[in-house]
């Protein structure tokens, strides 16, 4: 069963991964999703809350 975690949102630190993610898409041409995005989401909560509450 999954376990939801409380976030309590940082704008600044928002920011700063989505600047990380933006190197991250900027960087490389292929991203396997089980070797690049799910570690890359996994270490980044507050990115991960940011996009699933943009992208409903």
């Amino acid at each position: 069963m999954k376990k939801f975690s409380q976030i309590a949102f940082d704008p600044n630190l928002c920011r700063e991964q989505v600047s990380e993610f933006q190197q991250l898409l900027k960087n490389n041409r292929f991203l396997p999703e089980r070797d690049k995005i799910l570690p890359f989401f996994r270490e980044r909560w507050q990115l991960s809350a940011f996009m699933g509450y943009y992208h409903r």
